[in-house]
């Protein structure tokens, strides 16, 4: 986890956490890794908590990768070391891991590259990359390229894998860079950039574009993005189509912050209050290098820890600022200090808002912000920000109290106008003017089609639309859009042979490769690859 200071008296925390809600999240342990680690790289894939590589103990690197099933973790070979690499989720679903330290104690670099079947739990060696790398990043692009950049005690520049014919040098970097962040900003080009250097040196905060000359905004003037030094940008940092959120530290006091990028245009996200920058109990908080966040709830976590031993979740529900308004915070915690372990900042945020804290290094001397790369741990727990603890007595009575009056309100409110809601729970006409507008119009490929959006288009409210969905087909809203897209997905494969699996995606509606695959292999069981080839397409 990387510090942002803050220049702030503890008045002046108190008066801004006592506005902000905190809520003890429940812990709940899974069983120890095979193998202790960390600096490795952490994700969910085929709904299996996965980890690749990292070091071990001794800062050893280990070649080893474990899924977790059935209640335990299962240990694999991968085909090299890979101690600080860059992963990317391929367009089939499988993951690109390359590069990393190629010595114990964190020296070196290396270029091997491999890929990682999460259906077959096996390993392909790939090519191997232009440049020896260490904490490198990579994004896939929408042709199934991935664009590699980032080094660590090494030369930088910008490189890119096409299928098929391996990586080539694109260009240089303006700025070398560890760890940078990797976001497309529009149909064909992307931007690269960090707030660290390759040898750890601050950066004047100059973006490189994949096509175009680089450039400055002033916004990273007064901002420094938190480095993804122990990190990869292989996880869905996106909240719309080029618009993504990021974890920030002022230049001039230190204080954490977020930043919006939307295509190549940098901002502050507005937030009802500033990031807490201490813990329950007054101790310095210190910031995880990324934001966590969770598209389809339309909420994002900031992940931190104080020195006590207590892990933090900064809830931001960036919705209204689309809307011109303010982020509301929510802060979580759970006391993690008995297990004398500071977690990997590799966390794997899972449905529901869990969060996954696998692996990491002991916290000597009761620091829990100072980790010791000689001595990794095997820790595994997923912390709920779903169950809200220690309600008081009497905060239960309050609740009880507004539930009656809310259920008291609605009652009244219903009986008013009960012929409303029945026509429109039990509207068959609403149901096939739907329907003939998902048919017909094919408003279902909309990225981002909401209530509001059908409801328009029929001149309705999202009332309506909603209770006929629900009553007449039996379903959600995202579920009755879902059937469309993973049924018109499979119907241009059929009809497009040889189009490739992300442009399948976009033209149906997805917002993204990832949600892609995982709609489509929760509607059908099968992933968009095993279905074409059970239907025998080549």
């Amino acid at each position: 986890m990387v510090a942002c200071s803050s220049g702030k008296t503890g008045e002046q925390y108190s008066t801004s956490i006592g506005n902000i809600s905190a809520y003890k999240m429940s812990i709940e342990h899974l069983p120890a890794l095979n193998t202790a680690r960390t600096s490795h790289r952490a994700m969910l894939l085929n709904d299996e908590l996965t980890v690749f590589g990292g070091h071990t103990e001794g800062f050893v690197p280990t070649s080893t990768a474990e899924y977790f099933r059935d209640g335990a973790w299962h240990t694999m070979q991968m085909t090299y070391t890979h101690d600080g690499a860059m992963a990317a989720i391929l367009e089939d679903g499988t993951v690109m891991l390359g590069g990393g330290c190629s010595e114990s104690f964190g020296i070196g670099q290396s270029w091997g590259v491999e890929r990682y079947d999460p259906f077959s739990h096996s390993f392909i060696p790939l090519c191997i990359m232009d440049r020896k790398r260490a904490f490198s990043s990579a994004a896939l692009l929408p042709d199934g390229q991935v664009l590699v950049s980032g080094n660590w005690y090494a030369d930088d520049d910008i490189e890119i894998w096409t299928p098929g014919k391996g990586f080539t040098h694109l260009k240089s970097a303006a700025e070398p860079r560890t760890g940078p962040y990797i976001f497309r900003s529009g149909p064909d080009n992307a931007i690269i950039f960090s707030g660290v250097g390759n040898r750890g040196q601050n950066l004047e905060g100059i973006v490189d574009r994949m096509n175009g000359e680089p450039f400055r905004d002033s916004v990273l003037d007064k901002w420094v993005p938190l480095s993804q030094q122990a990190s990869s940008s292989y996880s869905n940092d996106a909240i719309g189509e080029y618009a993504y959120l990021l974890l920030a530290c002022s230049r001039e006091d230190g204080h954490p912050g977020i930043l919006k990028v939307s295509g190549e245009s940098f901002s502050e996200l507005e937030t009802e209050f500033p990031l807490p920058t201490e813990g329950l109990m007054g101790a310095k908080l210190q910031y995880a290098n990324r934001l966590l966040v969770d598209r389809p709830a339309r909420q994002a976590y900031a992940p931190a820890m104080d020195s006590t031993g207590v892990f933090y979740a900064v809830r931001i529900d960036y919705d209204p600022t689309f809307e011109g308004g303010k982020a509301p915070l929510t802060l979580f915690y759970a006391d993690i200090s008995e297990e004398k372990t500071i977690p990997d900042p590799n966390l794997v945020l899972m449905p529901g808002g869990r969060i996954a804290l696998l692996g990491g290094t002991i916290a000597e001397g009761g620091n829990f912000l100072a980790g010791n790369n000689f001595a990794p741990v095997a820790t595994a727990m997923i912390l709920h920000t779903g169950e809200l603890a220690e309600v008081t007595r009497g905060r239960v009575l309050m609740i009880l109290l507004i539930g009656m009056l809310v259920a008291v309100a609605l009652f009244f409110i219903l009986r008013k106008k009960p012929e409303e809601v029945t026509q429109a729970q039990a509207s068959p006409a609403l149901m096939a003017r739907i329907i003939a507008l998902m048919e017909n119009e094919k408003i279902f490929t909309k990225k981002g089609l909401t209530k509001t959006d059908v409801a328009v288009a029929l001149g309705t409210n999202v009332t309506y639309v909603s209770a006929a969905i629900n009553t007449q087909h039996g379903c959600t809203f995202p579920e009755f859009v879902a059937d469309y897209r993973v049924r018109y997905a499979q119907k241009l494969m059929l009809e497009r042979k040889g189009v490739r699996l992300s442009d399948i995606g976009d033209e149906a509606g997805f917002a993204n490769e990832q949600t892609f695959f995982r709609t489509f292999k929760a509607r059908t069981g099968l992933t968009p690859q095993e279905w074409k080839n059970h239907q025998g397409i080549t």
